[in-house]
């Protein structure tokens, strides 16, 4: 069972109780936290897992977790090089920031491009939506729009904060009260990425691998590595997964993050056979079961990535 309610006050982000010591920081969309982040309570040690999009979401991810557990993040652990999830970064300097090793080397070439980029052209955060009339795609653009505004607001601020320990495989935490490992099954989302797992709570906190009624980014991402990935995650029988986007589920939703990417497989391989024409993607309707998603737009990036990955 998940507690919500007033355990802290954030604009950018609601606290939800998961287990004992463990909460999930579930982002407010549109503020500037963007990604899902959470704390964990070891005893005595204070994990902390991502640092949202901006510092001054992230400034108050750091007033939750003091208030919380009684101490300032002791280890933050980056999931993987994506904005959203580490742009909060430099709020905790004196904590010891944890990554793997290919994570660390994507930080340090994408973040200060992307900076670099941004501040030479802040125009290009704006996001359009003249024209745009269906009520769930004009609700998913104002959320990122949100998002964007927010770190254009902070743009001048932002500083790229790399991690200090990295790490090839997996790692454990050790508190008084529980113990945590950090593992990395390889790279489905991202070429690298990893997940915070309590196997004395049968809870992970999984970063973008999983997402709950939320259409994963692929863009940086490899299909078959990803499936991979989410098998030896169902293998581990989560009875608690905090997403990096969406709300907190259940290990369900492993499954149904599954079968979403077999279903991009399967739509993209009937429609090339199905169609005479090389715009077979335009004829893919998106599947019932997930229009009630969030990231509608993400779909269509999406097929087209996987058939990059299988065709190009």
């Amino acid at each position: 069972m998940v507690f919500s309610g007033a355990l802290f006050e954030s604009p950018y982000f609601q606290i939800e109780r998961v287990a004992d010591g463990v909460y999930a920081a579930i982002v407010r969309g549109g503020k500037g936290a963007w990604g899902n982040a959470g704390i964990v309570d070891l005893g005595g040690v204070t994990l902390l897992f991502d640092t949202f999009f901006t510092p001054r979401a992230a400034q108050s991810l750091r007033e939750a977790a003091e208030a919380l557990t009684g101490r300032p993040p002791t280890y933050v652990i980056n999931s993987h090089f994506h904005a959203d999830h580490v742009f909060g970064n430099q709020v905790f300097d004196d904590a010891t920031i944890v990554a793997t090793n290919r994570t660390y080397e994507l930080m340090s070439v994408e973040l200060p491009a992307t900076l670099e980029e941004a501040r030479a052209d802040p125009a290009s955060l704006n996001v359009a939506l003249e024209g745009i009339h269906d009520p769930r795609v004009r609700r998913d653009r104002e959320t990122l729009a949100g998002d964007y505004q927010a770190l254009e607001a902070e743009l001048a601020a932002i500083q790229v904060r790399l991690p200090d320990i990295t790490f090839e495989q997996s790692m454990v935490f050790h508190g008084t009260k529980c113990a945590a490992q950090l593992i990395t099954f390889g790279g489905g989302h991202t070429p690298s990425d990893v997940i915070l797992y309590l196997p004395a709570l049968a809870t992970a906190f999984t970063a973008d691998i999983v997402q709950v009624d939320f259409h994963p980014s692929m863009n940086t991402g490899n299909l078959e590595e990803w499936l991979r990935m989410l098998d030896q995650v169902e293998a581990l029988q989560l009875e608690h997964v905090i997403p990096g986007h969406g709300n907190v589920g259940t290990g369900e939703h492993v499954k149904i993050m599954r079968q979403y990417l077999l279903d991009l497989r399967q739509l993209v391989e009937q429609a090339r056979q199905d169609s005479t024409t090389s715009d077979y993607l335009s004829t893919i309707k998106e599947p019932e079961k997930y229009t009630t998603w969030s990231a509608s737009g993400v779909f269509a990036q999406n097929l087209r990535n996987v058939d990059r990955w299988y065709h190009q």
